[in-house]
């Protein structure tokens, strides 16, 4: 099956009659959260170079020891039929990994959120990962599915048998008996693709090892062309031998489940407006407390903001810019934090107010 994209490019079925096949099943089918790359909280846009835990979009992001082998695009706009967005990735010159090291795009999947697998258990069930990919480059290509503690690995491999068009593809992973697998609020499974990785981090495809991998032996490092391009979107992870069509769930559903890891307000509506209301504890700083509209994994440990985007208003009832920003509390149920400022009254009341388009403050700490 086919479908024309821009520029003359195709999109090729792998396993025939996957994106028809109907789902078997209702619920949570697929664990990956954010697979279609739609929700990015942060704005992350081009990130020259790409630097080492950086989220090109909410809950995907670049786990590696290298720091300026590529370029990167967050929430890239997609020409692929019934896709969006994609996540992009340059190669900076060309890298030969040593042993040690490892660069690939990752997403970690809560404990909760795979307990039904039975992995570590005799009851263990397959898996079946599926995504779109596109790459310059053509060849064998690889990842691996890692238990959380990173102590156990299955690597696979993947074909991308022409350029610059969009395959889909899918791998069955048998489920793992052995091993600690989390069940609770930590990292639970790891999905890795393989971005070029030195051979003390790739294994043998297609079985459990009992260490840490990022992909195979012997399969397309990316880094190690210049300019090579890696594009990929539509990831799934689902219970089950058999790939099925993509869980689309609508952007409000998508956008609370990103939030549970990183909450943000965003205050995009406009210039000069009223965001929150807190209490001066000084002439210099004022207090604002949040309850976030999802209950965090964790809670958070510090919060952000750019200072020039918002002020605060004074005792006489102007802006004041505001220099610092600090973190006072965190629950899985809001934050308090302060800020540091002029003009203002012990005690009295205070507003933030957001004086650009791109204000938001964001929470940190609660991702896996």
């Amino acid at each position: 099956m086919s479908g024309k994209l821009a520029h003359n490019m195709t999109l090729t079925t792998v396993n025939a009659g996957m994106l028809d096949t109907p789902a078997q099943y209702t619920g949570f089918k697929n664990r990956i959260i954010n697979g279609d790359m739609r929700i990015n909280q942060r704005a992350i846009s081009a990130q020259v170079p790409l630097a080492s835990g950086v989220y090109l979009a909410d809950r995907w992001f670049y786990n590696a020891n290298q720091s300026t082998r590529f370029n990167a695009v967050g929430a890239t706009t997609s020409t692929l039929d019934g896709f969006s967005n994609y996540l992009s990735f340059t190669s900076v010159g060309t890298f030969s990994p040593a042993a040690g090291d490892w660069q690939c795009e990752e997403q970690v999947i809560e404990g909760f959120n795979i307990a039904d697998f039975g992995w570590g258990t005799v009851n263990a069930k397959a898996v079946t990962l599926s995504f779109r990919i596109n790459s310059s480059l053509t060849g064998t290509f690889s990842g691996a599915i890692v238990n959380g503690g990173t102590t156990r690995s299955y690597p696979f491999t993947f074909s991308i048998p022409v350029a610059n068009t969009w395959t889909t593809i899918s791998v069955t992973i048998a489920g793992d008996t052995t091993g600690t697998w989390a069940t609770d609020n930590t990292a639970g499974l790891r999905v890795r693709f393989n971005l070029g990785t030195g051979t003390t981090y790739l294994g043998t495809a297609g079985s459990w090892a009992g260490t840490q991998y990022f992909g195979v032996t012997g399969s397309v490092n990316v880094s190690g062309t210049s300019g090579a391009t890696f594009y990929i979107t539509g990831v799934q992870l689902e219970k089950g031998s058999t790939a099925t069509s993509f869980d689309y769930r609508d952007y409000g559903r998508e956008l609370i489940m990103c939030q549970r890891y990183l909450p943000v307000l965003d205050f995009a509506g406009g210039n000069a407006q009223s965001v929150l209301i807190g209490q001066a504890n000084a002439t210099t700083s004022c207090i604002y407390t949040v309850i976030f509209p999802v209950q965090t994994r964790t809670p958070p440990t510090s919060v952000s903001l750019t200072t020039a985007q918002f002020n605060c208003v004074t005792a006489a009832g102007g802006l004041s810019a505001i220099s610092a920003i600090g973190f006072n509390s965190g629950s899985i149920f809001g934050s308090a934090f302060s800020v540091t400022t002029s003009g203002l009254v012990g005690g009295n009341a205070s507003a933030l107010y957001a004086n650009t388009n791109a204000a938001k403050i964001l929470w940190n700490g609660c991702e896996l």
